[in-house]
């Protein structure tokens, strides 16, 4: 089970012993004992590592950066990714040679995702040409794709 789908059960939970702990007498303090630790779990595992990461990132960390992108991008899944601060924080990594943060800007660069990165294909050769250069293996494997839009967007 995704990490995600457990992580919404949590609360559920919680709820539960919530309700369990009101309604039973005998019940009520190993229900609210219960409440807080699923209470605790659930900020561990969802909120906290967002949280450790945004510190890290505002200090300059470029792979905390990248990280928290995705953690933007994926943590709540994909029907409830923030885009506009997923491209904000891989622009920043990006800008500082983070190799697969250049190589996410050039491929989102070549479609326009965000006022961050809005369609450019100059600029998405530019990062997917950087990203080679750095190291990332995914881009190289993005250029085919480019042609094809630098194809269409020329009108031939």
């Amino acid at each position: 089970m995704p990490v995600d789908f457990f992580v919404l059960l949590i609360p559920l939970a919680f709820f539960l012993a919530v309700f369990v702990g009101s309604i039973r007498q005998r019940a009520r303090k190993p229900a609210w004992v219960t409440a807080s630790v699923l209470l605790l779990v659930f900020l561990g595992i969802y909120f906290v590592p967002g949280w450790v990461l945004e510190i890290r990132s505002r200090n300059g960390d470029t792979d905390a950066q990248y990280r928290l992108g995705v953690y933007y991008w994926t943590r709540m899944g994909y029907m409830w990714s923030d885009i506009e601060t997923r491209d904000k924080w891989w622009l920043e990594a990006a800008k500082k040679g983070h190799p697969h943060a250049m190589y996410q800007v050039g491929y989102f660069s070549m479609f326009g995702s965000s006022k961050y990165i809005p369609k450019d294909l100059d600029a998405a050769r530019k990062w997917l040409e950087s990203a080679v250069v750095a190291g990332d293996q995914d881009a190289t494997a993005a250029f085919p794709m480019l042609s094809t839009e630098e194809t269409k967007a020329s009108g031939r």
